[in-house]
């Protein structure tokens, strides 16, 4: 008999976008660490600081304990709709502490070898659908108050006439 995943109350649209957010501030971190002034101090800490990370992380994996995802990842989920229960849900926080290891290794390969980010990261950068490129890195632009005024008037005036707008608009505002 087929094994069923479980269903997942998190919305797909917004689990997406909390993943791919991660992922652009990570490399786009690590491009910033880069290009800074070496640091006084050499970067030995740094990678026992990121082991540690990647071994708490798989240690959660393991005993399941999907509410370790929601301690990395709360405040940048919050950003785009994700509750903390949504992130410890085993679905998205499987997801979650997945592209963290991932992202941690590649940071101790950038560390280590100081390898391009973006060369580096290609391939999880396209996993997330991000242009390996500076300016996809760049963070998106926030809606000031009255653009969302605007937006969440023009999406209530659609009604059920144009459900195609009113998700365009319920989009950008999330």
């Amino acid at each position: 008999m087929p094994t069923e995943l479980p269903d997942t109350t998190a919305n797909a649209d917004r689990v997406r976008a909390t993943l791919q957010e991660i992922v652009r501030r990570a490399v786009a971190d690590m491009i910033a660490r880069q290009e800074r002034k070496a640091p006084p101090v050499t970067s030995d800490a740094d990678l026992r600081r990121i082991d540690a990370q990647t071994d708490r992380i798989r240690d959660a994996q393991r005993a399941r304990d999907w509410s370790v995802a929601s301690a990395f990842a709360r405040e940048i989920a919050r950003e785009h709709g994700l509750n903390p229960e949504a992130v410890e849900a085993p679905a998205v926080g499987r997801q979650v502490l997945s592209l963290l290891r991932r992202l941690n290794d590649l940071c101790v390969r950038i560390e280590r070898d100081f390898d391009d980010p973006l060369d580096a990261g290609r391939d999880i950068l396209r996993d997330h659908d991000i242009s390996p490129t500076r300016e996809a890195l760049k963070p998106p632009m926030p809606l000031s108050g009255r653009d969302r005024e605007s937006l969440s008037g023009g999406a209530a005036r659609c009604g059920k006439q144009d459900p195609g707008r009113r998700e365009t608009c319920a989009c950008l505002l999330r």
